[in-house]
């Protein structure tokens, strides 16, 4: 956590416990109030108000604790929080031969908390589109395929590339596959 969020939260997890207790201590004085009284806490509500701020300590304790695994864990983070970087990237050009026949991309394993990339080449004749779908029958349909124009891009949340599958309108044409890798 940077430092400013650090304090904001503790802030905020104090306020709250401030509140709690000032609530408490307006409750006792109110009913303790009458004209020339002094205003004191008995025990037992003295040792509630000790107990509420040391559990306060602890909660702000017990949540930098958790937010610190998250961020340290392997295989994802918090939004907002480091993640660990890209050790490299592996990428694919795949050319189309036959329009409007669908293939099937190549291997590329994405990590889990990363995406994969899929790119009409910017050569791309004029007018082709390149449709990305889950399966062969998808990749020629208009209406079952995501279209991409050339130099356009999808990013997709997928384990591996190879999950899906291609086809182009117009040839010539080609699609650029990447992914980050670990």
């Amino acid at each position: 956590m940077s430092g400013e969020n650090e304090n904001a939260g503790k802030a905020g997890l104090i306020v709250g416990g401030l509140a709690g207790v000032l609530a408490i201590i307006a409750m006792a004085k109110k009913a303790s109030a009458a004209p020339g009284s002094t205003f004191s806490l008995d025990e037992a509500t003295r040792q509630l108000l000790i107990a509420i701020a040391e559990a306060n300590v602890q909660l702000v304790a017990d949540v930098e604790a958790i937010l610190q695994k998250m961020t340290t864990s392997s295989g994802g983070g918090l939004s907002g929080y480091p993640v660990a970087n890209a050790i490299s990237m592996r990428s694919i050009t795949l050319t189309f031969n036959v329009a409007n026949k669908a293939v099937i991309l190549p291997s590329i394993k994405v990590p889990d908390d990363m995406e994969i990339i899929v790119k009409a080449d910017p050569g791309n004749a004029v007018g082709s589109i390149v449709r990305v779908a889950e399966n062969e029958a998808n990749a020629i349909d208009p209406v079952n395929s995501y279209p991409l124009i050339p130099n356009e891009f999808r990013a997709v949340r997928i384990q591996d590339a190879s999950k899906l599958w291609v086809s182009a309108t117009v040839l010539p044409a080609a699609v650029i596959v990447s992914a980050e890798q670990r």
